[in-house]
């Protein structure tokens, strides 16, 4: 009886068929929480960040499966289990020995070009992956963080024909192997659909969730006078670092009572590669010898990281790589209430309208700066372009993420019964 009542309420005012409908719903995702729903993800990476954010509150997804090295990740409502490193021949063997000893039905693999190993290799392990677990009979919903072109895959001296070929038939074997595809925009459905054009018929397009303050909640922190830009990613040349302190030299030779506050992750090739740990340890040394900067370095809950934004008066994501991706670190901020300035690159243009939702800076450290002293003296835009990403960032929460998926899932339960 306690049941009966805690569901009821829920349901008043509905129509017949609606009740149906969604009794319907509830006994295929009860079904599949039986079958077992796992969500697979690269450990120190933006999809570890996606999975656990979309694991708290899908409740039929039961296990976090990890790639990478091994370290304590904190879940709420999963179970985590570390499967095995990136980058050898044996992964895609590791992993499906995984997913079949936890007895999972259905997989939900957070994909990116460099999961599995440097983008080339990962693409063909993740091939070898989904036909493992065809045999195993496992259900696959692949969500491809990126879209891949051939200027990605960075091979300068092979012909640029034989690139788009190669990429065309990873993307071709990848539509057939897999159950369903998701993508996070439109700008990467298009571009994966000008490469198979039959894609778009196993294709779910579901946005990236993006945070509220009030949901942690974050509260403001306590800061100084003069204006603060805040900015947070991995502590990477691609991410524009140099562009930003280039800025921030202007805006002081200026006479601009400018601030710079940093939040900066460790990407995973830095545990990997001699060559990462070294750009790091160059762009801390120059980010502390700039007057008005300071640098935080670690991994940040969401909790840090939006009372940071709370602080700032504008927040500036110089990215320049040119990635068909969909940026997590924005989706962290939109709901911030604050005005957000990004360079031109599809991974921020595919969610936000250019001066009606953010605003744009070439990327040099002269637009960028001309941008901000903009920001500055234009109070109504800055609002403005504040409540756009705001309210673009309340119909993206990660509550819509779940049902997404769980509709995918239904579909899927709905394609395997029995005719």
């Amino acid at each position: 009886m306690n049941a009966t009542r805690t569901v009821l309420p829920a349901y008043m005012g509905l129509k017949i068929e609606s009740l149906s409908s969604i009794l319907f719903n509830h006994a295929y995702l009860s079904s599949l929480t039986l079958l077992g729903v796992a969500i697979v993800a690269v450990a120190r990476s933006g999809t570890l960040d996606y999975s656990l954010k979309l694991a708290n509150v899908a409740g039929f997804i039961k296990w976090l499966i990890l790639i990478g090295e091994k370290e304590p990740v904190i879940a709420q409502r999963v179970r985590v289990v570390q499967a095995c490193r990136r980058g050898s021949l044996w992964t895609p063997f590791a992993l499906a020995a995984t997913i079949r000893k936890l007895g999972m039905g259905v997989i939900l693999l957070q994909y990116e070009y460099s999961m599995l190993g440097s983008p080339l290799l990962s693409h063909f392990l993740l091939v070898l992956l989904l036909l493992l677990l065809k045999i195993l009979r496992v259900k696959t919903v692949v969500t491809l963080h990126g879209v891949l072109t051939p200027t990605t895959l960075g091979f300068r001296r092979i012909p640029r024909m034989f690139l788009y070929l190669l990429v065309k038939a990873f993307y071709s074997i990848l539509t057939h192997a897999a159950d369903r595809l998701v993508v996070l925009n439109g700008m990467q459905l298009r571009l994966l659909a000008s490469l198979i054009p039959d894609a778009e018929s196993k294709v779910n397009v579901i946005p990236h969730g993006a945070v509220l303050p009030e949901e942690l909640p974050a509260t403001p922190r306590l800061r100084s006078g003069g204006y603060r830009i805040f900015f947070h990613g991995f502590l990477r040349p691609s991410k524009g670092i140099d562009l930003l302190l280039g800025a921030l030299g202007i805006l002081r030779e200026m006479g601009f009572n400018v601030e710079l506050r940093m939040l900066c992750s460790l990407p995973y090739m830095f545990l990997e590669k001699k060559s990462e740990r070294e750009s790091v340890v160059t762009m801390l040394k120059r980010i502390r010898n700039v007057e008005g900067a300071s640098v935080s370095l670690g991994f940040f809950d969401d909790r840090e990281i939006i009372s940071e934004a709370l602080s700032s008066d504008a927040i500036v994501l110089p990215y320049t790589d040119r990635y068909y991706e969909s940026s997590g670190v924005l989706h962290k901020v939109m709901g911030c209430g604050k005005p957000i300035i990004v360079t031109p690159i599809p991974r921020f243009l595919s969610d936000l309208d250019p001066w009606t939702d953010c605003a744009v800076a070439s990327p040099d450290p002269h637009s960028i700066a001309a941008t901000v002293i903009k920001l500055m003296r234009d109070e109504d835009l800055s609002r403005r372009l504040a409540l756009a990403a705001r309210r673009k960032a309340e119909k993206r929460r990660w509550e819509r993420v779940s049902k997404e998926y769980a509709m995918v899932l239904l579909k899927l339960a709905e394609q395997a019964k029995p005719s």
